[in-house]
């Protein structure tokens, strides 16, 4: 995924072209054409399967991106301490 900023300070990435990202999905090998913009208080994602012979479109979004907004922040009460220690459990 190669992301870039955008004026208003969001960022909007996708695959590299040529496809080359894999994917087996129901026993049929496709490439992944996906594509994520995101900002401070959204997540837009669409993710998309074709056949690598064809470019058929084989699987994926068919009514456009998924759009998700934040309804809450979770991690104000993170400082730089927090970020520092080992958080990871056995």
């Amino acid at each position: 995924m190669v992301f870039r900023q955008k004026q208003d300070g969001s960022f909007c990435g996708e695959v590299e072209p040529g496809c080359k990202c894999l994917i087996p999905r129901d026993g049929q090998l496709t490439y992944l054409v996906s594509e994520v913009e995101f900002g401070e208080d959204h997540w837009v994602s669409r993710d998309r399967g074709f056949d690598p012979s064809t470019h058929a479109y084989l699987w994926g979004a068919e009514n456009g991106p998924l759009r998700f907004s934040r309804s809450h922040r979770y991690g104000d009460h993170l400082d730089e301490g927090w970020l520092q220690n080992d958080h990871a459990t056995s």
